[in-house]
């Protein structure tokens, strides 16, 4: 009969509709990826870095600026007096703010100033000693919660996941050991006070949940995994090694202005290399392959060699800018 046929189809029709109608599986992890918990946990790390390394810059800020207000009532006194070796001293000062001085360079300057230098050496010592403290400190919260997630996933019986968070734990407990910090030093007074028109130094600001004041941030990101790098560069590569970073410039003109994870870097040239921007604690390389994020640049940016576990692993980031001038980098390295 010929109905035959169309209920046959009927039939098949309808088999085939449950199959299109029930929900899809939901996807597997990747192998080997790490779990969304790990994930989150260092989300959080990286966040909670750049939370300190933005208060570390205005720390920074805020104290040059009060030195440079003591030199400007300084100099008006050398000025008023016709003092000209003390103006040109003074001019020099500002341009090494950044840096320790040399004893012969601490002996030329006015005599109104050099208590207050004294005083802003001191005040670094002590955050120096703060910054390493806060980001134990951070550094010890961060392993706590690794270790409360392994313990987690292991008694959920996923133990891919709970050696990965192990071996996150381990590469944090090695920075930990070598980054404890020193205990701050005491505070020093100067022999002599002050110019009356001289700020006091800038109050150094609580920061809610640590117990240590200015958390600036130490020189290392995720378990010592990432590092922020900004200036000005033409055809440039960024050496990043585990104790350093250095730049081989490949043409145009050579980088200024460059900071590294918020500090000033005075750069120093031997042909074509750099001197070293040291890392202490040392920066923890391993498996996993380098990442560029939160990249503000007009250039272009590649990573030519990744890090790996070898005692030669270095990161080597190429920084080329094709157009008039030096391009402006801001960047994020994480691995």
């Amino acid at each position: 009969m010929p109905v035959r046929p169309f209920l046959l189809m009927l039939m098949l029709l309808l088999l085939t509709i449950p199959a299109f109608l029930a929900p899809a599986a939901p996807e597997a992890a990747a192998p080997g990826a790490p779990p969304p918990e790990l994930t989150a946990a260092i989300q959080r790390q990286v966040a909670e870095r750049e939370t300190l390394q933005r208060q570390a810059a205005d720390s920074n800020a805020a104290l040059s600026k009060w030195y440079n207000a003591a030199i400007d009532a300084v100099k008006k006194g050398a000025v008023s007096q016709g003092d000209l070796e003390a103006v040109l001293t003074l001019d020099q000062e500002r341009d090494r703010v950044e840096r320790d001085l040399t004893p012969e360079e601490k002996a030329k300057l006015p005599p109104a100033l050099r208590p207050v230098r004294a005083q802003l050496d001191q005040a670094r010592l002590q955050r120096a000693a703060q910054q390493r403290a806060a980001g134990t400190a951070a550094l010890k919260a961060y392993l706590a919660s690794l270790e409360a997630l392994e313990k987690r996933l292991t008694q959920k019986l996923d133990l891919e996941g709970a050696i990965a968070v192990r071996k996150e734990r381990a590469a944090a407990a090695e920075l930990l050991s070598a980054g404890e910090p020193a205990p701050a030093p005491a505070p020093v007074n100067p022999a002599l006070p002050p110019p009356a028109a001289t700020p006091r130094p800038p109050a150094t600001a609580a920061r809610p949940g640590f117990a240590t004041p200015v958390p600036t941030p130490a020189p290392f990101g995720v378990a010592g995994r990432h590092v922020v790098i900004t200036g000005r560069f033409d055809t440039d590569d960024l050496v990043i090694e585990k104790n350093a970073l250095h730049i081989e410039h490949r043409g145009g003109t050579k980088p200024d202005g460059v900071t590294v994870n918020g500090k000033k870097w005075d750069l120093k040239w031997t042909d074509n290399r750099s001197n070293d921007f040291p890392f202490n604690p040392p920066l923890v390389f391993g498996a996993s392959e380098a990442v560029l994020k939160k990249v503000k640049t007009r250039a272009q940016l590649d990573i030519v060699a990744h890090p790996n576990t070898g005692p030669d692993a270095k990161l080597v980031i190429r920084i080329r800018d094709d157009a008039a001038g030096q391009a402006t980098v801001e960047l994020t390295a994480q691995w």
